[in-house]
């Protein structure tokens, strides 16, 4: 994800061709202007739109850091660029624990609710066969069939070992609130017949009296109300579940056969300031514009010309650039706090801190 394209429509330069129409120009900030920009750009290496994208992206990154520093300010415990799930290596169980599946289709159900700033990292889907076959990995999105991932050719799959199938695929949960992550074979390549694997589906948490979970057992409810509770791996607070199928289609999730752990899937669930970023740009974007106006300033009194700059204009540049900068705070600190943040309670913590850790289902 490229966070600076969430401003296109926000914020823009006025008279430049490479933007399309914006809400807030950075032209109408006091002492900006096209011509400030073109004598700060190389003319040969770089043009006054490339001023604008670089101070932009310079604004956006620290951005990320002061929305994080705004949001402790206000006590508000951010998880923002973290990893609040992480999957751990499946192993082998006991090869003697195995089933042939007649079914083409093996793999992974991954829901989300609302949870708008989470993104899904798929690493790999792994599983242990105990005779050679083929597939094609795949990842779906079940609501548009649009097919997210695909791999580039057949993956033969290798008897009596653990086959980790790399996927390495980001998913903006929002988008996609139920992804299949599947293997498929052909009719006539030899049928899944598989040894049960260990891998961690589950994470409980120790609940404080300020979290939403205090009555959490390690199950919840459902984001498909198909799937059966004890084969669900859920987050504390049920944004997100793992559910291991065998099917014919893709097309009816009732068609879904429960298959227990057969199969694992590496995943981190990670809470994306890019994410929250884009979600709220437009309230940002003031913000962001200042600051981008302050970074031109900023380039402006650290160009070769600086030895050239008038005594009071250098004065009056670094004034401005110190006020911009003032101002762009101030927003961060009236605004952020008030964006909606308790229906993604997953990227936040309560006072007292949360002790978390894995378990197996098996």
């Amino acid at each position: 994800m490229d966070v600076n394209n969430c401003f296109d429509g926000i914020i823009g330069v006025k008279g430049c061709h490479n933007t399309q129409n914006a809400v807030l120009w950075v032209n109408d900030i006091e002492g900006m202007s096209n011509e400030l920009m073109d004598k700060i750009a190389d003319g040969d290496q770089e043009t006054f739109f490339d001023v604008f994208k670089k101070c932009r992206t310079n604004a956006i990154n620290q951005l990320k850091h002061d929305i994080k520093d705004v949001l402790l300010r206000a006590t508000k415990r951010v998880k923002l660029n973290e990893t609040i799930y992480k999957s751990e290596k499946a192993r082998i169980l006991r090869p003697i624990e195995s089933n042939e599946f007649s079914e083409t289709k093996i793999g992974i159900l991954f829901t989300t609710a609302d949870s708008k700033y989470i993104i899904g990292t798929f690493n790999s889907i792994s599983l242990y066969p105990l005779v050679t076959t083929n597939c094609i990995a795949k990842l779906i999105d079940y609501e548009t069939n649009e097919v997210i991932y695909e791999s580039t050719e057949e993956i033969a799959l290798e008897a009596n070992k653990i086959n980790s199938i790399p996927i390495n695929t980001s998913i903006d949960s929002d988008n996609h609130r139920a992804i299949i992550l599947v293997l498929e074979r052909q009719i006539s390549d030899p049928e899944f017949n598989l040894a049960k694997l260990s891998c961690n589906r589950f994470k409980k948490t120790k609940c404080k009296s300020c979290d939403p979970c205090e009555s959490f057992d390690g199950y919840g409810k459902s984001t498909v109300s198909t799937i059966p509770h004890e084969l669900i791996g859920l987050d504390q607070n049920n944004e997100f579940a793992i559910y291991p199928f065998v099917t014919n289609e893709l097309t009816d999730i009732s068609e879904f056969t429960a298959i227990e752990n057969f199969v694992c899937v590496d995943v981190d669930i990670i809470c994306s300031i890019e994410e929250f970023i884009c979600q709220n740009a437009s309230e940002l974007g003031y913000a962001v514009t200042n600051k981008i106006a302050a970074n031109i300033l900023g380039e402006k009194m650290a160009g070769f010309r600086i030895n050239n700059m008038a005594k009071g204009n250098l004065e009056y540049t670094k004034d401005l650039k110190d006020e911009l900068n003032k101002t762009y705070r101030k927003v961060l600190e009236l605004s952020v706090p008030n964006l909606p943040l308790d229906d993604v309670s997953m990227c936040w913590e309560c006072d007292n801190k949360v002790g978390v850790y894995h378990e197996s289902i098996v």
